[in-house]
């Protein structure tokens, strides 16, 4: 990187020799030319200048002060000099509160707000760009249907990436969307990425994204799609049952603890007993 300082505007009472260039108030160059370029800088750093007039009796007073951002690789989240996929990790920890967010690197899309759309922005730059199938369609609207302990989305295109923050005691991403997944608790809350580092996407209907604690809520949600903008996003409530149902324990395999949901449509006395598969009483629990 590069940053080019010109002096040419400067109004000149006298003669002068030259001019002695400071950086950051230290001094780092003699010049005689009306400008100067300072290559020994670090792409996306700060770098504050001011100059004095070298005459023959001496120097003049310090000039004004500017400041300059040096110019760097779009997407080179970690400064290493390459575009891969440590930069796309390195977004995400950002957008998840993991890691210190540099706004002036991740916010690739100028929005204010670094979250999953810079993240997919940075995977398709890391991919060189994305293409688009002829019979493919891109993704403008999605669903997300909150059942009672879960929740899936279905939406009209491929959906290239998901940022959800879940409010729950307990909650199970599932396993089987082959994407990556990145979380972080925080306050009560889960705070969920799943992206594909290498281009993969969601397709389908009713895909399910984690199953939950009864009293689960979903906070905030963003679903991008392949060119990283933003879904309209359309919430469809859960609705209480109105059978009996008794859910999958969770954790299943578990160690000390697991938690046993059932649901009821209307008010009734209820008796849960744990049997082994002998069908001999273990326990009762209510």
């Amino acid at each position: 990187s590069r940053l080019d300082a010109d002096f040419s505007d400067a109004s000149m009472s006298r003669d002068v020799d030259g001019y002695f260039v400071y950086r950051n108030s230290s001094y780092i160059a003699f010049t005689d030319e009306l400008g100067y370029s300072d290559i020994d800088v670090s792409a996306g750093s700060e770098y504050c200048y001011h100059v004095t007039a070298v005459y023959e009796e001496g120097q003049s007073g310090p000039s004004n002060t500017v400041c300059a951002t040096a110019p760097g690789l779009t997407g080179d989240i970690n400064g290493d000099g390459d575009l891969n996929i440590l930069d796309i990790i390195t977004l995400a920890n950002m957008a998840l509160g993991t890691q210190e967010p540099d706004w002036s690197l991740a916010d690739l899309n100028g929005d204010g707000i670094i979250n999953i759309l810079d993240v997919i922005t940075l995977v398709n730059i890391v991919l060189y760009g994305r293409s688009i199938d002829i019979g493919d369609h891109l993704g403008t609207n999605a669903v997300i249907y909150e059942d009672v302990t879960s929740a899936s989305i279905s939406a009209n295109g491929t959906i290239a990436g998901i940022q959800m923050t879940v409010k729950t005691s307990s909650l199970q991403i599932n396993d089987n969307l082959h994407m990556t997944v990145a979380t972080n608790y925080a306050e009560d809350h889960h705070i969920i990425l799943i992206y594909g580092l290498n281009g993969e996407t969601l397709s389908g209907d009713k895909i399910q994204l984690f199953t939950a604690s009864v009293d689960y809520e979903i906070t905030s949600i963003i679903a991008a799609n392949v060119l990283s903008e933003a879904m309209e996003i359309e919430m469809r409530a859960r609705l209480m049952p109105d059978t009996f149902a008794l859910s999958q324990n969770f954790p299943n395999p578990f160690n000390p603890l697991t938690q046993i949901e059932f649901s009821l449509g209307s008010e009734e006395l209820v008796s849960l007993n744990i049997y082994d598969i002998q069908g001999r009483l273990v326990k009762s629990l209510i």
